[in-house]
C-alpha cells in the first residue's frame, strides 16, 4: 500500500513539473517536426525553406526544425495526421494546403477526420491571390475561350485549390475544363504543363508562380486568364477577377465562401490542445520571423511574396467561415465538387 502511495505521489510531482515547464525549457535541445502537405520544389517548399531558419532562431530554446513531407489528397492526409496521430505537446506544427483545412472540411468531404476550429493557428506567410493560367501554345487566351474550348487542367486532389477552383468554374460558369487530378506536387504539375500533358492549372498561387517560375511570367510562357480572388493583386491590374463574370447574388455568395480562405495563403498550424503557452510561443516566433529585416530582404531576393497574417486573424476567419448559413454552404459545396459520373 505504501509503495502504491509513493508511486502516485511521484506521478503527481511529475505532472506538476510538466505543467510548470516554460516554453524555453520545453523546446531547448528538442527536434521539432514541421509537417508539409506539399512536395519539394514548389511554392510551399520555397516558403518553408525561407522561414525555418528564423523560426529556429526565435523559438524559445532554439530547437532544431526538421521538415517531413506528408503528401496526399491535396492536404487531407497531413491534416488528418496532425489532428489524430501526431503529438499535441507542441513538438509538431504543419504547413497544409489552405483549402484542405478550410472549405474541404466545411463541406464535409470524404475522409475528413478533423475540425479546423480546434487547430492551433500560428499564422500565414502571405494573403494569397491565385490565378488560372495556361501554357502559351494552348488555344485559350481569355475567360470567354474557356466557355467553348475543352482543355485538360492539372490538380492535386480534392482538398487542393487546383481542384476546387477548376470545378467552381465548370459548375458555376459553364467552362469546359477537364480536371486531371492526383499530381503529387506543384513541381509535378509544372512538368506536366511543360510537356503538354495538361494545358495549365487554376488555383495557381501568384506568389508560387513568381517565386518558382519567374521566367515563365517574364517570357510570357503562361497566359493569365483570371484572378481567383476577392480583390485584385496590385501586380495584375489587367487580369480580370472571376467576380467580374458573376451575374447573380447566388454566384457572388458562392465566390465569397470559396475565395475567403485565400487569406490563409500559407497557413502554419498546430494540433488541437497544444498547451496555450507553447502555441503563444510559436505565434510570437512567427511574428518575429516575418518581421526580421534579413528574412524580408532574403524573400525579396528570390521573389517570395510575403504579407504576414497573424494566427488570431486566421482563427477568426475560420470561425466566421464555419458560422455561415447552411444553404450558402451547401451551394458552395456543390459548386466546388467534381461532377458525378
Amino acid at each position: 500500500m505504501l509503495r502504491r502511495l509513493a508511486i502516485a505521489a511521484a506521478l503527481v510531482v511529475c505532472a506538476t513539473q510538466v505543467e510548470a515547464e516554460t516554453p524555453e525549457e520545453f523546446y531547448r535541445g528538442k527536434i521539432i517536426k514541421l509537417v508539409m502537405s506539399a512536395g519539394e520544389g514548389g511554392g510551399y517548399g520555397t516558403y518553408v525553406n525561407a522561414i525555418v531558419p528564423y523560426m529556429q532562431r526565435y523559438l524559445p530554446g532554439n530547437p532544431k526544425i526538421i521538415v517531413q513531407h506528408m503528401q496526399g489528397a491535396g492536404g487531407l492526409v497531413a491534416a488528418n495526421n496532425l489532428y489524430n496521430v501526431l503529438p499535441r505537446d507542441g513538438s509538431v506544427f504543419a504547413l497544409i494546403h489552405r483549402a484542405a483545412v478550410s472549405t474541404a472540411a466545411l463541406f464535409e468531404k470524404k475522409n475528413i477526420r478533423f475540425d479546423p476550429t480546434k487547430f492551433g493557428w500560428i499564422g500565414s506567410m502571405n494573403d494569397e491571390k491565385s490565378v488560372c493560367a495556361v501554357w502559351h501554345t494552348v488555344p485559350v487566351k481569355t475567360f470567354q475561350d474557356l466557355l467553348t474550348t475543352p482543355i485538360p487542367m492539372s490538380g492535386l486532389g480534392p482538398g487542393g485549390d487546383t481542384d476546387v477552383y477548376t470545378n467552381l468554374l465548370n459548375n458555376v460558369f459553364g467552362t469546359k475544363m477537364k480536371l486531371v487530378t492526383g499530381y503529387h506536387s506543384g513541381g509535378d504539375m509544372d512538368l506536366a504543363i511543360e510537356r503538354g500533358e495538361v494545358a495549365g492549372r487554376c488555383g495557381w498561387s501568384w506568389s508560387t508562380l513568381i517565386s518558382t517560375k519567374a521566367d515563365w511570367v517574364a517570357e510570357k510562357k503562361v497566359v493569365l486568364l483570371l484572378q481567383m480572388a476577392l480583390e485584385k493583386h496590385p501586380d495584375l491590374p489587367d487580369v480580370p477577377l472571376i467576380g467580374e463574370f458573376a451575374t447573380t447574388d447566388e454566384q457572388r455568395q458562392i465566390l465569397d465562401v470559396l475565395l475567403s480562405p485565400q487569406l490563409m495563403g500559407r497557413p502554419l498550424l498546430m494540433p488541437p490542445d497544444v498547451p496555450p503557452e507553447r502555441l503563444a510561443a510559436m505565434r510570437a516566433a512567427f511574428v518575429s520571423s516575418m518581421s526580421d529585416p534579413q528574412f524580408i530582404a532574403g524573400a525579396k531576393e528570390i521573389n517570395l511574396e510575403t504579407s504576414m497574417v497573424t494566427g488570431e486573424r486566421l482563427e477568426a476567419m475560420i470561425k466566421h467561415l464555419f458560422a455561415m448559413p447552411e444553404d450558402i454552404v451547401k451551394k458552395a459545396a456543390a459548386a466546388q465538387d467534381s461532377p458525378k459520373r
